[in-house]
């Protein structure tokens, strides 16, 4: 508190005290990294207000949003301007929010009645959709999903083809023609 002293205009001295309202002391956070689709926490504190601001045009009121199914969109830096009850601010310093992604895989595949397709380490024989689901190295779920066709064919034509060759259907025929190809040339 500072005291100031006035000489008045009829010479009377008069004291006034001058208080001096603290900024406030903001606390800021987040509870990223985030998985794609998850929720977002923004943490705030030290005021009575809560302006915060961040990417793709976010605004709240509010001392501790939340932002259900984030995206990549969501990810970068956020900021607050905290009011304490006297009117006095303080702008935080940026919180960084990160997102990481979550992967979808579709593979189709094809292969001869009467063989196995391994995925994932299962030996598959019908025709039908698989799905798998499994962590990336960000710790988020993962989907892959798999087409199976069985192709029915006349006795004779998949012989030679092996699933357990790591070849596909398609990669084993054009295999065989290239090797047929070469065959010719010599």
């Amino acid at each position: 508190m500072l005291l100031l002293s006035i000489i008045l205009a009829d010479q009377k001295l008069d004291t006034a005290a001058i208080v001096e309202n603290p900024n406030p002391m903001v606390t800021i956070g987040n509870n990223s990294p985030l998985c794609y689709g998850s929720t977002l926490n923004l943490l705030s504190g030290g005021g009575d207000s809560y302006l915060w601001s961040g990417p793709n045009g976010f605004t709240s009121t509010l001392q501790n949003p939340t932002i259900p199914n984030v995206t990549m969109a969501t990810a970068g830096s956020y900021t607050v301007k905290v009011t304490n009850s006297s009117g006095c601010y303080t702008i935080s310093t940026p919180t960084l929010v990160v997102i990481n992604p979550k992967y979808k895989f579709n593979e189709t595949a094809a292969i001869c009645a009467g063989d196995f397709y391994i995925w994932y380490g299962r030996n598959i024989t019908n025709a039908g959709t698989y799905t798998d689901s499994h962590l990336s190295k960000f710790g988020c779920d993962s989907i892959y999903t798999l087409q199976l066709t069985i192709i029915q064919t006349k006795q004779g034509l998949c012989r030679n083809y092996r699933q357990s060759e790591g070849f596909t259907l398609i990669e084993h025929f054009t295999k065989k023609l290239f090797e047929t190809m070469l065959n010719l040339t010599k």
